[in-house]
C-alpha cells in the first residue's frame, strides 16, 4: 500500500485478497483494517483475482496474461487432478457460443 501511495497509483491488483472474511467495522486494530483504511483515504482500489481455475493451462490467469500481452507464461507449481467439477450457468441463447469457446 505504501508503495502504491508513493508512486501515486490508484489500483492494486493482487492474487490473494486482503479480506478473507467480512469486515463489520473499520478500526485500525488489525493489519487488514489499517490497510483498507489507508486504501480508502488514498483513493486506491484493490482488485484480487484469485479463483479456483488459476492452476489450469487455459484458466483465468492464462486468459488475463493473454489480454495483457504477456508471453512465456507457465504455471509455477502445477497440480494435477484438482478440478473435479465445474458448473456454470449461461443464458440459453449463449450456450452454443460458450461451448464452442471452451473447446
Amino acid at each position: 500500500m505504501d508503495e502504491a501511495i508513493q508512486k501515486k497509483m490508484n489500483l492494486i491488483v493482487s492474487f490473494h485478497p486482503i479480506i478473507f472474511s467480512g469486515l463489520k467495522k473499520l478500526n485500525p486494530k488489525t493489519y487488514v483494517e489499517r490497510t483498507v483504511i489507508k486504501a480508502i483515504k488514498n483513493d486506491i482500489s484493490i482488485y484480487s483475482i484469485h479463483t479456483a481455475l488459476d492452476n489450469h493451462k487455459r484458466g483465468v490467469s492464462n486468459q488475463l496474461a493473454k489480454r495483457l500481452g504477456l508471453i512465456n507464461n507457465q504455471i509455477l507449481i502445477p497440480k494435477n487432478d484438482t478440478l473435479k467439477k465445474l458448473t456454470t450457468y449461461v443464458p440459453e441463447e449463449n450456450a452454443t457460443e460458450l461451448l464452442d469457446k471452451a473447446l
